[in-house]
């Protein structure tokens, strides 16, 4: 063999070796590229299956549906979008007449901000007897509005109770 064929025989085995490098390399990435693909496709058939499953239980849809608007509706009335404080002075106005409570003072207090809830604190001296304290508790807690008591001080004072109440009202941010 002369030296030409010594220099084409190395340029030649060089190239498929460079061949055979670039295949390797790219082969590692197609598989790789392969197993992520496999990795999506087992996740989403599992997200099929599990809406599969929840279509089996849940044969009419519309009624499932239903079931939700319903409860999104609750939640809304719950906490509304606004305070709408006088609305809800007003609410109390008329539990306290229901429940034969006199209103001795109601005074809206704090507002502040929390986690995308505005809230209000309403401060509210009420007198009676203990039967028409505990209904008017009991309405309170039958308002479509979700309230919390965060304070709460029972005294007698003139053979009549009286409960200072403070209590918190939510509305959506």
């Amino acid at each position: 063999m002369k030296y030409k064929d010594y220099k084409h025989l190395i340029i030649c085995i060089s190239i498929i070796s460079l061949w055979i490098m670039i295949l390797f390399f790219l082969g590692n990435i197609v598989s790789s590229k392969i197993d992520i693909l496999n990795t999506e496709k087992n996740q989403q058939q599992e997200e099929l299956i599990s809406y599969y499953d929840f279509m089996a239980k849940n044969k009419n849809i519309d009624s499932y549906r239903e079931k939700i608007n319903f409860n999104l509706n609750l939640l809304t009335e719950k906490i509304p979008q606004e305070i709408d404080e006088e609305k809800f002075l007003l609410q109390l106005n008329d539990m306290a007449k229901y429940s034969s409570v006199n209103i001795i003072e109601m005074m809206p207090k704090n507002k502040s901000t929390q986690d995308n809830l505005k809230q209000e604190e309403i401060e509210l001296v009420l007198q009676g007897d203990y039967f028409a304290i505990v209904d008017f508790l009991h309405q309170l807690n039958l308002n479509s509005r979700l309230v919390s008591i965060q304070d709460s001080n029972i005294f007698i004072q003139n053979n009549t109770i009286n409960a200072k109440l403070t209590l918190q009202i939510y509305a959506n941010n």
